[in-house]
């Protein structure tokens, strides 16, 4: 998949059918519409493009002060790369693009600059200023400029409607199963290991402490989860807490991880944490030793989770 950050990079010549949104989570929904993108365009004998509007037009309009995203930039580019996807062009929105009129933003980017042929259309996405731009708008302006657009079905999954908003509120509440399902995919969380107090050691669990450093990247609910951990590329498996160890009156939220079978160095790595399932909430215990039959209990619980022999 070649990507694209500016209008100034834009090179291509080939045929283009292309769709346009924001692709939080590329969910299950976003796949169907990837999906229908790649077979309207082998059909049509043209390549597949994806735009995807880069930053998230909440934070660009001042309406970010509680936004959270399921995936990084980084992440929604994987995940995209995933579904062999043709070309991805992360359009730079801003607000002069924001002001843009549907008509104005139609003619002079989407079928313009970027000289798409073929356009797919959400069954309910709106563009332009003010949203104004809905299909039947889409459609007419395209019929001027001898351009086809195409308006997708809904997709559903059983009679659950998917949305991005839909599967954060799932990682918000815990529900990681839930949103993993309706994703397609396990949700990530990626982070640099950095120096902590050390308390897991004395306890006898070693946890590696996670700094996430994207400020609108999700953190699910406080709790205890049962995760696949990647470091290097290997997989290991691990539980993870969240949140503000209770136990020992620490108000710093962490994300903190006790990898099984692990004793390598990984401080200031980056490491991936697939969160598989949520396990208890976090609570604060009378004493250490509670805390520490629970963390047992915890470990073996990961144990059975991935059918591994308990040492």
């Amino acid at each position: 998949m070649k990507i694209f950050n500016s209008f100034q990079d834009w090179t291509i010549q080939d045929k283009l059918v292309a769709t346009l949104g924001t692709f939080d989570g590329v969910h299950l929904g976003h796949q169907f519409i990837l999906n229908d993108l790649k077979k309207h365009a082998k059909n049509q004998n043209a390549k597949s493009l994806v735009i995807s509007l880069n930053p998230h037009p909440r934070i660009v309009l001042g309406q970010a002060k509680n936004l959270k995203l399921i995936q990084t930039l980084q992440e929604k580019i994987q995940s995209i790369q995933n579904q062999e996807i043709d070309y991805l062009f992360l359009l730079p929105f801003d607000l002069q693009i924001a002001n843009l009129s549907a008509e104005t933003f139609l003619k002079e980017i989407i079928f313009g600059r970027l000289q798409i042929d073929v356009l797919l259309i959400g069954y309910d996405h709106r563009l332009g200023k003010n949203r104004e731009g809905n299909f039947e708008f889409i459609q007419a302006i395209g019929k001027q400029l001898h351009k086809q657009v195409i308006k997708l079905s809904e997709f559903k999954y059983g009679e659950q409607k998917i949305s991005s908003t839909i599967i954060r509120n799932y990682i918000l509440e815990g529900y990681i199963k839930k949103a993993n399902e309706l994703l397609g995919h396990t949700f990530t969380l990626t982070g640099k290991v950095i120096e902590g107090d050390k308390r897991g050691r004395l306890l006898g669990f070693p946890t590696a402490n996670i700094f996430v450093d994207d400020p609108y990247k999700i953190i699910p609910k406080n709790g205890v989860y049962i995760c696949k951990v990647i470091s290097n590329q290997q997989s290991y498996f691990g539980v993870t807490n969240i949140g503000n160890r209770p136990t020992f009156n620490t108000m710093k939220h962490q994300v903190e991880v006790h990898i099984l079978d692990f004793s390598q160095d990984i401080y200031n790595q980056y490491l991936t944490l697939e969160f598989l399932e949520y396990v208890r909430p976090e609570q604060k215990f009378e004493s250490i030793d509670q805390l520490k039959q629970q963390i047992h209990r915890d470990v073996v619980s990961t144990r059975e989770f991935f059918k591994l022999k308990t040492l």
